[in-house]
């Protein structure tokens, strides 16, 4: 089971689009310098707002500055990096770097990946909510089942659509971001991912107990994936030549 902790973030509005950037860098460095803190995360995959002029038809919310999913050991290091010493410092540099602290956009959930292709360069993220009355095994059902079943038979999935991931939130998300699922779908460019929803608007697709939130799109800006050592019993088992 992999958990993923997601936040959309703003910039500090007293800062340009080219400062915040910097100061995202910077801010990523800090964080690193923490080993407490870095320990608790197997990857980063970090985005940033694309810049390009966006047709209205597409759908699209382009409010934040960028997003950052980040892969994590367990749900207990979600929660626990948070108690970790250099915490407060984090989070002075935070108002620095962003409108707000980074918990307060942040969700936290199970990742499910339905299509386990590359990560291109272009990724939306679809927020969505259940419906009012609707229990999480249902929510569960219909979105990660029917949804995701009526979406990846559509031709236009399979001809744009490299990567297709769900998160399903588990942990109680900040005031103002009750969602219960974030889906990633990953495109090779900016024009793949814009035909991909235009196509997707007019097939419309609509299920029980899922209730749409907002899309964004964001630019794929660094990657950082933790390098697992090899078991004893892997290494063993290549030694001996099995």
């Amino acid at each position: 089971m992999s958990i993923k902790t997601i936040y959309l973030a703003k910039r500090n509005p007293n800062t340009s689009y080219d400062e915040f950037v910097e100061n995202w860098r910077q801010h990523a460095v800090l964080s690193g310098s923490f080993p407490e803190v870095g320990r608790r995360f197997d990857s980063v995959i970090q985005c940033k707002r694309v810049l390009a002029d966006l047709a209205d038809d597409l759908g699209l919310t382009q409010e934040f500055d960028g997003a950052n999913l980040l892969g994590l050991r367990s749900l207990f290091d979600a929660v626990d990096v948070y108690n970790q010493e250099g915490i407060p410092t984090l989070r002075i540099d935070e108002k620095r770097v962003f409108s707000d602290y980074v918990s307060e956009s942040s969700m936290t959930g199970v990742e499910h990946v339905l299509r386990d292709g590359e990560r291109g360069q272009v990724v939306v993220l679809d927020l969505v909510r259940r419906r009012p009355g609707t229990d999480l095994r249902s929510f569960l059902l219909s979105w990660t089942g029917d949804y995701a079943q009526a979406v990846m038979s559509s031709p236009a999935f399979d001809l744009h659509v490299r990567r297709y991931v769900h998160n399903q939130i588990v942990l109680p998300t900040p005031p103002g971001w009750g969602y219960d699922g974030i889906a990633e779908l990953w495109f090779d460019d900016i024009a793949s991912a814009a035909s991909y929803l235009r196509d997707s608007r007019k097939l419309g697709v609509t299920v029980p107990g899922v209730q749409p939130g907002f899309t964004t799109m964001l630019e794929l800006s660094h990657v950082w994936i933790r390098r697992r050592k090899p078991s004893a019993a892997s290494t063993a088992s290549t030694e001996s030549g099995n």
